[in-house]
């Protein structure tokens, strides 16, 4: 019996949700949270959306890319890393409430097909997977 790599799995698992559901879909990559825990995601949306760690944290909103890229921020750590509310809170700075609000936000965005921000969170995707394989990598050699 051939034992199958995660990515190998993953990919088999696309094709299966695209035939079922007429490449629909954005992308979504399935991995164990451990995997991501050293990946730093607040660096990675930031960076992607031209955003410093300083403007994010500020106490009030700010311009529409900043709070695109912390809205982007509490989705990403909520699938990828499987961070509650609350924790995500701590991290960005802000009331659970709003961590809510911005993981509905972006959640009709995607439905909506908003193309700035399926393309930020397709980037840094990418992004933290490259960034989670190459530290396993180094935890390897």
């Amino acid at each position: 019996m051939q034992t199958e790599t995660l990515e190998d799995w993953i990919i088999g698992f696309e094709k299966q949700l695209q035939t079922r559901f007429s490449n629909k879909l954005l992308k979504v990559y399935v991995f164990d949270e451990s995997f991501f825990a050293e990946v730093d995601i607040i660096s990675i949306v930031c960076r992607q959306a031209g955003v410093s760690k300083i403007e994010l944290l500020k106490p009030y909103k700010g311009p529409v890319h900043v709070s695109d890229a912390r809205m982007v921020i509490c989705y990403l750590l909520h699938q990828v890393k499987k961070m509650k509310t609350a924790h995500i809170a701590v991290k960005i700075q802000r009331d659970r409430t709003t961590v809510i609000h911005a993981l509905n936000v972006i959640k009709d965005r995607l439905q909506c097909k908003d193309e700035v921000i399926i393309k930020l969170i397709e980037i840094a995707q990418a992004k933290i997977i490259e960034q989670a394989k190459i530290i396993e990598d180094e935890k390897h050699v």
